[in-house]
């Protein structure tokens, strides 16, 4: 029984963790698109007679519910990127999240942008601790 219970513990306080994991992907990868000294460069592609932001899919950004002019952003792999021709999405090459601490690193082919962006979380919510956004010719 009491082996059951300790099981179960450790059950609830991984999905807890989990959760709470997913959440704070949300909120950082969230916080990334809308930064403002982003918005400039980014191209909406209109499908469905709705502009979006293309994002290529990974792991981490395929199950989270992300927006940017107003709409769901799209998930497409590599090879249907490709197959559509689409140039501008937006890649996130790494997140990690760690306690408190964020540590991004983006990509905007089309632009030839690169941002490596810094986040530490404070009373519950998401602040920058330093950004860097690069054109690369």
């Amino acid at each position: 029984m009491k082996n059951l219970l300790a099981l179960l513990l450790i059950g609830i306080f991984s999905i807890s963790t989990f959760a709470q994991t997913q959440a704070d992907k949300q909120n950082v990868i969230q916080y990334c698109i809308d930064l403002k000294d982003l918005q400039s460069y980014y191209h909406p592609i209109t499908i469905d007679g709705k502009e979006v932001l293309l994002i290529r899919e990974n792991k981490v950004t395929e199950v989270l519910n992300l927006k940017q002019f107003g709409n769901p952003v799209k998930h497409f792999d590599m090879e249907h990127l490709f197959a559509f021709n689409y140039k501008a999405y937006l890649s996130f090459d790494r997140i990690k999240i760690k306690g408190n601490k964020a540590d991004v690193l983006l990509a905007y082919e089309i632009e030839n942008l690169k941002a490596h962006i810094k986040l530490e979380k404070e009373k519950g919510k998401w602040q920058i601790k330093s950004q860097s956004i690069k054109i690369e010719s």
